[in-house]
């Protein structure tokens, strides 16, 4: 296996895609294409914080919402997409946190890679449950899946590959002999 200082390169490309999972998904649910609505004057975009017609957008005044069946869907879908950037930022500072320590030589911290596994699934839980969530939104012939929906769920798929592919790392790593490791650097 080849490393980088103490750092295998397959940790490095799962700790790559980790971060640009985070990053389309937090992208995908923070902007407003998550849905569209076709109308007479072009297509509207609904996202979870606020809506785009033609060039003008809005934030959503949740008392003049005339989807007023909608209102408790985005705000399902708000609370689900909170957590799920929350648990994936938390997620991608504890393996940023592990890279670091196991560059700078430190002992070993089994703890670090079991909290960030268990957050970035908690993350994709919520993910999940966010895209499930627009998805009701889709009932209706006349909406469409829009491009912040597609970014998210590909987010959410690298967040998985990534942290699939940095967890055999570790394990690959740890199960590797310290003499193996330090030929495999010089």
């Amino acid at each position: 296996m080849l490393f980088i200082g103490r750092v295998s390169i397959l940790e490095l490309t799962g700790v790559f895609m980790l971060g640009v999972g985070v990053l389309l998904n937090t992208a995908g649910l923070a902007t407003p294409g998550l849905v569209e609505l076709a109308t007479y004057g072009g297509y509207m975009s609904l996202g979870l914080w606020k809506y785009c017609w033609r060039e003008m957008c809005a934030k959503y005044k949740y008392e003049t919402v005339h989807f007023h069946d909608i209102q408790q869907i985005l705000i399902r879908g708000q609370v689900f997409a909170i957590l799920a950037m929350v648990s994936s930022c938390l997620g991608l500072a504890l393996t940023f946190t592990s890279v670091a320590l196991r560059q700078m030589g430190k002992p070993k911290i089994g703890f670090l890679h079991v909290i960030s596994f268990v957050a970035y699934k908690f993350s994709l839980a919520f993910i999940l449950r966010t895209l499930i969530v627009c998805g009701v939104m889709l009932q209706p012939s006349i909406l469409e899946i829009g491009y912040s929906f597609i970014l998210s769920t590909i987010g959410g798929i690298m967040i998985l590959v990534g942290n699939i592919v940095f967890y055999l790392a570790i394990k690959k790593v740890d199960d590797t002999p310290q003499h193996t490791r330090l030929i495999d650097q010089s």
